[in-house]
């Protein structure tokens, strides 16, 4: 199983244990983020965005900031083994999983889609509860016997490979 973080939820995660740190008396995260970032504004307009993107889930990673997550999702090894990619997105309001369709043309395990509200990282108490409330569900929609509808209206376009 792989796990792909968004880079606008690596971005905000990274900020916001900046800022955590520094209200404890500790710069040194944000003197790294800054140290890190100076020279990428020195790229051009067009490639700096991307860049920018690339640059905010290495640093999450780099810095643990998903351990937690991982960790627990690795505890689950049952449900994780049916999984292929988890695919971790900002939510905005609500946080929720999904699963999500092969591209046409693809066998393979099913991907899923996890929104979490970014300062979730930061409380792992709240975050493991979280996750698995939402595995339960997962677990159930792998299921067959729980006969999860597969055939659900996409609200746009852009969720059409969700299930």
């Amino acid at each position: 199983m792989e796990v792909r973080y968004d880079p606008t939820l690596a971005e905000e995660v990274v900020l916001l244990a900046c800022r955590a740190r520094e209200e404890a008396g500790d710069d040194s995260l944000t003197d790294l983020y800054h140290a890190r970032t100076r020279r990428l504004y020195d790229l051009p307009p067009e490639e700096r965005e991307e860049v920018f993107r690339r640059f905010h889930v290495e640093f999450f990673r780099e810095q643990g900031l998903g351990r937690d997550f991982e960790a627990f999702l690795g505890e689950h090894t049952d449900l994780c083994d049916r999984i292929g990619t988890v695919h971790v997105t900002r939510a905005i309001e609500s946080e929720e999983a999904n699963l999500m369709r092969a591209p046409a043309g693809q066998v393979g395990s099913p991907s899923v889609r996890i929104r979490i509200l970014p300062e979730r990282f930061a409380d792992t108490h709240t975050l493991r509860r979280l996750l698995l409330h939402e595995l339960v569900h997962l677990a159930d929609m792998l299921d067959p016997a729980f006969g999860y509808e597969t055939k659900i209206a996409a609200a746009n376009p852009a969720e059409e490979t969700f299930l």
